[in-house]
């Protein structure tokens, strides 16, 4: 991925974003409550990641790839950052706890390119940035064009 923001650094989007940064990517976190870095513990092991975090909407800048990570009821909170992350080429990969979230998302982000996700992943946030993950997660997404390519990054992850 060439620049990605994960809204949600919760136990789901902190984990993603660890694994992706355990697989050299940078993703920018946009998150309600800020903290100075993200840290991780998998196997035993604690791992410090160097993503920025924004906690102001107003910051957020054109990405390629924006996934949204919070729960479903939180959806219009998260739209706050769409304005500055979104353009029109954005893919916007939706990671929540829900069935369908497409009907939820369309008005909010335009004709941009969906990928709904199903995440089974085992970890709780016990801070802010601060992520308890018990083993590797699974993703399933559509098989399309946008939903291979979102997997394509997911299996880049080491974790």
């Amino acid at each position: 991925m060439k620049s990605t923001a994960m809204i949600g650094a919760g136990a789901i989007g902190g984990s993603v974003a660890a694994g992706l940064g355990d697989a050299g990517e940078s993703v920018t976190l946009c998150v309600r409550t800020p903290f100075e870095k993200l840290e991780r513990e998998l196997d035993g092991k604690l791992t410090a990641y160097d993503h920025p975090v924004l906690s102001d909407p107003a910051k957020a800048i054109r990405v390629n790839w924006l996934m949204v990570c919070t729960q479903a009821h939180q959806t219009a909170g998260a739209a706050l950052w769409f304005e500055g992350l979104l353009g029109s080429t954005v893919r916007v990969a939706v990671l929540q706890n829900s069935v369908d979230p497409v009907p939820r998302l369309r008005p909010l982000i335009g004709e941009n390119p969906i990928v709904p996700a199903v995440i089974i992943l085992p970890a709780i946030a016990t801070a802010p940035g601060k992520i308890h993950q018990g083993r590797a997660g699974t993703a399933t997404m559509p098989d399309n064009e946008t939903g291979r390519e979102y997997g394509g990054c997911c299996r880049n992850q080491k974790r």
